[in-house]
């Protein structure tokens, strides 16, 4: 829900990008690994397996298809990132 007006949240486009995240010692801050990993692509009701790189600080998010290792075309609208570390059951 957004806190300024209390509605849902809607997106067109939904990544979720695995890799790994630790806790510091100081219990508080995290270390991401941002320079790359797989990850998923949410969009229409379908779902794809992506792999996703970034350069360095500065540049962006770069999407792949897993299976072609072509570039992702993502459908035109809003879009989430969330980053998450893989979970074993």
């Amino acid at each position: 829900m957004d806190a300024s007006n209390d509605k849902q949240l809607a997106f067109t486009n939904v990544f979720a990008l695995i890799t790994d995240v630790n806790l510091r010692e100081d219990g508080y801050r995290m270390d991401v690994e941002l320079s790359g990993g797989e990850g998923y692509y949410f969009s229409g009701g379908k779902v794809k397996k992506i792999n996703w790189s970034k350069a360095d600080d500065n540049s962006n998010f770069r999407f792949t298809d897993s299976e072609t290792g072509e570039e992702l075309v993502v459908n035109r609208g809003k879009c989430y990132i969330g980053i998450t570390k893989e979970v074993s059951y």
